[in-house]
């Protein structure tokens, strides 16, 4: 029989998963999604698709280039195909490990990963693989909660419930972490609310 401790971590896990997915994603990503500078041939890899909403907008912009959408959850991905439209042909997802990329070197021209540092389990070394499939010059976009910013809030809520925590960084953590292996990391705070963190580096 499920007890209550189980019931109520599934719920606030159901929860969180709405409120990021759904709402937030569509909320707070557009104008972090314009910062990008997309072309029509552009390859862009999304690491922790999720359920694929940046990646179909980047589909629309880039039609002639190649976006993945890479998710360690099975679940989530599936969702991410069923709501593909079948016209972005230019679009793959792909059930995979951020620090397992499967992608060759120098492959793609833009990296971004949008709330999902945050639950990586060795940055350190996503990092490098990230580095690793990204062309000389490609940059990746990191967008996350941070310590001092509102999403932070709602995390340290969600994870009084959660068997595995989402990571709360502090912006000098972030920028320690991508200067490690990218150069030219700069940083802005995402609004509205200052709900988190955009962070950039450049492949050198």
């Amino acid at each position: 029989m499920e007890s209550k401790n189980s019931r109520l971590t599934g719920i606030m896990a159901w929860i969180d998963a709405r409120i990021e997915l759904d709402i937030l994603h569509s909320l707070f990503l557009k104008s972090v999604l314009r910062k990008i500078p997309l072309k029509r041939n552009s390859r862009v890899i999304d690491i922790g698709c999720g359920t694929g909403w940046t990646c179909r907008n980047i589909a629309k912009i880039s039609t002639e280039g190649k976006i993945a959408g890479i998710d360690i959850s099975e679940k989530v991905i599936t969702r991410a195909r069923n709501s593909s439209h079948p016209d972005l042909e230019n679009l793959e997802y792909i059930v995979a490990d951020a620090g397992r990329i499967p992608a060759g070197d120098n492959h793609f021209d833009f990296a971004i990963a949008f709330v999902s540092f945050s639950w990586w389990k060795n940055p350190d070394a996503t990092l490098e693989e990230i580095n690793r499939v990204l062309r000389r010059g490609g940059k990746l976009y990191v967008l996350d909660i941070y310590d001092k910013g509102l999403g932070s809030i709602f995390v340290r809520i969600s994870n009084c419930f959660l068997s595995q925590k989402e990571k709360i960084y502090p912006a000098e953590k972030y920028n320690a972490l991508m200067e490690r292996v990218f150069s030219d990391v700069c940083q802005k705070k995402v609004d509205p609310f200052g709900w988190g963190l955009l962070t950039v580096g450049t492949k050198r």
